[in-house]
């Protein structure tokens, strides 16, 4: 638990300094950006019923736990221990199929980057768009609505955004369908699985190693470096939980 709250600590302490002492000039942008605006995937809910809904609410006042963890979200299967969401299963195929589309791209894109544009690489985020695009239409045709786009700081200034983060989704979402090129502060377990971890990498996406006091300083750098190169960058101030880090 120490551990864990240190790195909570530390983490909203690099998204602090950050915006406060890194880059002044971008703040304002940023909480202009993010305030009225808003990206959310649109498809039809799973189907749970009210009744089971309400009656884990009331079994758990003070939320979820490891004795009383909320309902599994339907469709799923069960195999041994482990509860499988058929969405989640879906999806991986989907991401599977979308990079089978995109890395040829990302190896013209990244050569591309290589020797003319190193320091944002707006090719690769191209091609990351379009592979995030791909992936939600072909995810049960999800339709994501941008309101306030209006809000966003010009194109060509750079800025940093700190979205809440709820699912997986919101970085699909984010890439696929905000009109601005990305760059993200990514746990580091994320940057090592393959194909999508390694697309990552190659984007210019940051590390972060979240019990490791020495990377925690290494990312506040190279965000900095990030954003003076003229890049948006994304740091999630929320965990998949919704809870405050």
């Amino acid at each position: 638990k120490i551990a864990m709250r240190r790195s909570r600590a530390a983490a909203v302490g690099v998204a602090a300094a950050l915006l406060c002492a890194a880059c002044p000039a971008y703040g304002f942008s940023a909480r202009a950006a993010l305030g009225p605006t808003a990206v959310r995937v649109l498809r039809r809910p799973p189907l749970v019923t009210a009744v089971a809904v309400a009656a884990a609410a009331v079994a758990m006042p003070d939320g979820p736990t490891p004795q009383h963890p909320l309902p599994a979200p339907w469709p799923y299967v069960t195999v041994g221990s482990k509860v499988v969401n058929l969405y989640s299963v879906v999806f991986l195929a989907v991401n599977i199929i979308g990079l089978c589309v995109a890395y040829p791209l990302l190896a013209v894109a990244y050569t591309f980057s290589f020797l003319f544009d190193r320091k944002r690489r707006r090719a690769m985020d191209a091609v990351v768009a379009l592979w995030a695009r791909l992936c939600l239409t072909l995810f049960f045709f999800s339709r994501v609505r941008v309101e306030g786009v209006e809000n966003l700081p010009p194109r060509g200034q750079a800025a940093l955004y700190t979205p809440n983060h709820c699912s997986f989704l919101d970085i699909f979402s984010l890439s696929g369908f905000l009109p601005r090129p990305l760059k993200y502060v990514s746990k580091v377990e994320i940057l090592r699985i393959p194909l999508i971890g390694w697309a990552m990498q190659l984007a210019g996406h940051i590390a972060l190693r979240r019990t490791d006091r020495r990377s925690q300083l290494a990312t506040f750098r190279d965000s900095v470096e990030c954003l003076k190169n003229g890049n948006n960058l994304v740091i999630f101030k929320y965990n998949n939980n919704n809870n405050k880090w």
